[in-house]
């Protein structure tokens, strides 16, 4: 008899540590993780909501305010290579006028 009780105590252990694994599993899957709102805009790395975003801006995504700065730079590396440019053309009509 002493047997039986301990195999049927040893069931019960092993009852309790199955049943105490489902109660876990069960609150991990109750933890589930909230959807996040809004968009995640790539050049600046912020999540953003739905209405900062434009057109264009939800497909790329990329917000208003990075696409004023995005456009801001690009003028002005516009600007800088057309700076460039004019400099080099004079400096080059000024040789030829000097070696003429």
């Amino acid at each position: 008899m002493e047997g039986t009780d301990a195999c049927q105590q040893e069931t019960c252990r092993t009852a309790m540590t199955v049943f105490e694994g489902l109660c876990e599993m069960a609150r991990r899957k109750s933890k589930k993780k909230r959807k996040q709102r809004g968009h995640y805009c790539w050049r600046c790395g912020r999540r953003r909501a739905n209405e900062k975003f434009s057109g264009k801006g939800h497909a790329k995504h990329i917000c208003k305010e990075c696409v004023v700065e995005q456009r801001a730079e690009q003028k002005r590396k516009r600007q800088i290579d057309e700076a460039q440019r004019v400099a080099t053309n004079l400096f080059l009509t000024i040789d030829e006028e000097n070696y003429s």
